[in-house]
């Protein structure tokens, strides 16, 4: 996260880490827990708020 920041930061508005094998195992086994590990929540609340 460090690095992307320092390669990115001037260039976005937020870094998010996303885990897309937790994403995808909250998913497929619906398991709440797993899905908000994933940031995929966050995720989609930034993206909500730009478009």
């Amino acid at each position: 996260m460090e690095r992307a920041r320092e390669y990115f930061g001037s260039l976005v508005k937020e870094i998010v880490p996303l885990s897309a094998r937790l994403l995808y195992q909250g998913r497929v086994k619906e398991n709440r827990e797993k899905l908000i590990k994933s940031c995929w929540p966050s995720l989609g609340k930034i993206l909500g708020e730009i478009f």
